[in-house]
């Protein structure tokens, strides 16, 4: 009668254990379920003004395609790919569209793409519409990427491959990240920091 006594309440405890663990399994697996649809449902409008490359701009849309970017929006002297009413001469937009196709290897085709004149006004608009406006810049009052933690509606700017961001659009930024370096070169390839960063504001 004891040993059946132990064996009851070993079986109770035992049962007691894997409901517990079951519990505790769905919990996480529904927090995880909830972090990977708030990651995926963040949306990132990436704005590249006046970037020279063509080469640099294909390799930025191929990291913005895999990162799920909303929209690219292009600004300033930036070459683009072909796009909706595009009112270039068509040697010129074809011959660029070429160029870039090199390094996107067909992202372009996938991504929303759209061209500002007044890139400006175009921040502020989105601005009013909730987005947090953010430029990738070296600068005193700038954020270390790690430290910054994404809200859910982003807007990034990305600047010239030598002068970086002008003045202007960083006076409309409401924060501004900078990639911390350790070696000796001060600064990183603009489709690598681009990547880099989309990478954070993406899965962070």
């Amino acid at each position: 009668q004891i040993s059946s006594f132990f064996l009851s309440f070993n079986s109770i405890i035992l049962a007691k254990i894997c409901t517990h663990i079951f519990y505790y399994t769905l919990a996480l697996c529904n927090f995880y379920i909830l972090i990977y649809y708030i990651v995926i449902d963040r949306k990132i409008i990436l704005i590249l003004n006046d970037i020279r490359s063509v080469l640099n701009v294909g390799a930025i849309l191929r990291t913005a395609e895999a990162m799920s970017v909303s929209e690219v929006i292009f600004s300033g002297y930036s070459p683009y790919p072909e796009i909706d009413n595009d009112d270039r001469m068509p040697h010129v937009r074809d011959k660029l569209t070429a160029r870039i196709h090199k390094t996107a290897l067909g992202a372009e085709k996938f991504l929303k793409i759209s061209f500002e004149e007044d890139i400006k006004n175009k921040i502020n608009s989105l601005k009013k519409s909730g987005y947090e406006i953010l430029a990738l810049e070296q600068s005193s009052h700038s954020i270390k990427l790690k430290q910054y933690s994404p809200k859910n509606e982003l807007v990034l700017i990305i600047g010239n491959e030598v002068d970086g961001v002008n003045q202007t659009l960083l006076d409309v930024a409401d924060s501004i990240l900078e990639i911390p370096m350790l070696g000796k070169k001060e600064s990183l390839n603009v489709a690598s920091a681009t990547a880099i960063t989309l990478y954070h504001l993406r899965f962070s």
